[in-house]
């Protein structure tokens, strides 16, 4: 019941017994009980009930470390380690709630698969400290560009993907240039050097496609064809017949 509950109900218990107690002549008293039974019978109440009160106390606060600690490592399980990101697992949850919405109502929705260009020459140049120095503010910065609804997580590596809920093409293109010239006029620094940032990215609406994992597809060949044409550019999600002639042979980091 609680404990504020259970302490109602025990002073209840107790003023019940004081009054049989102490006013046998009341018709519904049908015995009287000698002082020392009284005594003991109240001082056994009250040690139980206190006893009770610790023991229910201790329970909901192991309770609640127990919630806490399940609720810490649900989010570390949904969050990338150095950005604060969702990470990938967390953004395909997002993409299936996005598209069983987008077929129940019909709300279009669009990506953004970006890749900060030259990464591996960052890491090689400046050292490992100041590549995860430009992963954490690259994220920073994908945080005050996309708006309240869009969700933006890391997707592997240097890679990250943004989701536009409600988004045709034609917007997610226009927030993912705005987000192109940001990154190449932003001064990332690490220990006082500046560090030339650019990233590419290809975009694709569900419009274009059926499935999470075409979309998926398709923003991935689009970002291909972004670093193919030289980086530091945007490839929309339109899907042409040479798109079926650019497999994707390298990993995220071997493109670099």
């Amino acid at each position: 019941t609680g404990l504020r509950t259970g302490l109602i109900l025990t002073c209840a218990c107790l003023v019940f017994a004081l009054v049989v107690f102490r006013l046998p002549e009341l018709p519904f008293v049908t015995t009287m009980y000698h002082h020392d039974f009284q005594i003991r019978f109240l001082a056994t109440a009250i040690f139980e009930a206190g006893f009770c009160a610790v023991l229910d106390h201790r329970r909901r606060q192991a309770h609640h470390e127990l919630v806490s600690i399940a609720k810490l490592y649900e989010k570390a399980a949904k969050t990338d380690e150095l950005t604060g990101l969702p990470n990938r697992r967390a953004m395909q949850n997002q993409l299936i709630r996005e598209i069983s919405r987008y077929q129940r109502a019909g709300h279009h929705f669009s990506v953004v698969l970006m890749d900060i260009d030259h990464f591996k020459e960052i890491n090689d140049n400046f050292g490992h400290d100041a590549g995860d120095e430009v992963l954490l503010q690259f994220a920073d910065l994908l945080r005050e560009t996309c708006r309240g609804s869009d969700v933006v997580s890391r997707w592997g590596g240097e890679e990250f993907l943004m989701l536009l809920p409600d988004t045709s093409l034609l917007q997610a293109l226009t927030l993912a240039e705005r987000l192109r010239h940001q990154v190449a006029s932003f001064d990332f620094e690490y220990q006082g050097r500046r560090i030339p940032v650019t990233l590419s990215a290809g975009v694709c609406s569900i419009s274009q496609t059926e499935t999470i994992d075409a979309l998926l597809k398709q923003a991935d060949v689009n970002l291909y064809r972004s670093k193919a044409q030289g980086r530091n550019r945007i490839s929309p999600g339109v899907r042409q017949p040479q798109d079926e002639k650019m497999p994707r042979k390298e990993s995220a980091r071997d493109r670099i």
